[in-house]
């Protein structure tokens, strides 16, 4: 399966494209914010959700959309920095939109890798510390995600990722 290098992306273009994917799995009617401070919130979904956390069960109320983006290759969930980002961004910014009645459910998107033992660790800590259900997507889902959203890829322009390296033959003169 073809990888795209999300960690090529800036934090802009990453914030989009879980936007993106984000129209597909809760549904068209998810609302991006502009850039700037944003409370713990890059977008944000009112309703019931398409297929989060499944079809059959699928949230429905106020669901607020984090993207937390690292242009760091081969990045992980383990990491202390992704650690430092839950305990002082991520759970900070829950309680307090759960403060002002503004949330129901979480979801936080990493270009990260994450395994199983991470995703069940991580998810505890955010939920015993806010009481609000959380779903973890990481770079593993987000490819799957990709995949079964062509259109996607499209809009986010993910395809000049994955480019051929092109190369003009006075370019190679001039090296040799």
């Amino acid at each position: 399966m073809m990888r795209y290098p999300l960690y090529e992306l800036n934090c802009d273009d990453f914030e989009k494209l879980v936007i993106l994917i984000c129209n597909h799995i809760l549904g068209s009617a998810t609302i991006p914010f502009a850039k700037g401070k944003d409370g713990g919130k890059d977008g944000k979904f009112i309703g019931r959700a398409n297929k989060i956390p499944s079809e059959a069960e699928p949230w429905d109320g106020v669901i607020i959309v984090q993207a937390k983006h690292t242009s760091k290759i081969n990045a992980s969930c383990t990491e202390s920095s992704f650690t430092r980002i839950i305990d002082d961004e991520v759970i900070t910014a829950i309680n307090s939109l759960k403060s002002k009645n503004e949330i129901n459910y979480y979801i936080l998107f990493t270009n990260r890798s994450l395994s199983g033992l991470q995703e069940s660790a991580i998810t505890k800590k955010i939920i015993d510390a806010t009481h609000i259900p959380c779903i973890l997507i990481a770079e593993e889902r987000l490819q799957l995600y990709l995949k079964e959203y062509p259109d996607v890829v499209r809009a986010a322009e993910l395809n000049k990722l994955v480019l051929p390296f092109e190369f003009d033959e006075s370019d190679l003169r001039e090296v040799i």
